[in-house]
């Protein structure tokens, strides 16, 4: 099975190029931080869309199963983990105000859906 998740936000206005930096340094040990199950595969900024509100910037993660993200949710939570801190220290960047664009998607490989005839 899999999936790929999509994380889209906005990043706090004269932050881009920090966020950038940070990435340069960090975005090794964000992939190697994940746990088994998933694939961290990039942040991204986004070049065009036709999308209004969903923020400017992407993250990107493969997921083998439903249980991976269980697995991601419970090293994201674990005060120890490196992708706590990591994942602490990234958000930092996005502007959390409840007017800022976002989104989150989660996409199933269509060979793994269940698919049904349109009538």
């Amino acid at each position: 099975m899999q999936f790929i998740e999509e994380i889209g936000g906005s990043i706090k206005p004269g932050q881009e190029m920090a966020l950038q930096q940070w990435l340069v340094e960090n975005e090794a040990a964000m992939a190697k931080a994940y746990p088994e199950g998933s694939e961290y595969l990039g942040t991204y900024v986004v070049i065009y869309t036709s999308e209004k509100n969903s923020g400017q910037w992407r993250t990107v993660v493969r997921r083998d199963s439903y249980a991976a993200l269980d697995r991601a949710a419970a090293v994201a939570k674990d005060p120890k983990s490196d992708l706590n801190r990591l994942t602490r220290e990234f958000i930092k960047f996005f502007d959390s105000s409840p007017t800022a664009p976002w989104s989150r998607s989660l996409y199933k490989a269509v060979v793994d859906a269940t698919v049904y005839k349109s009538e």
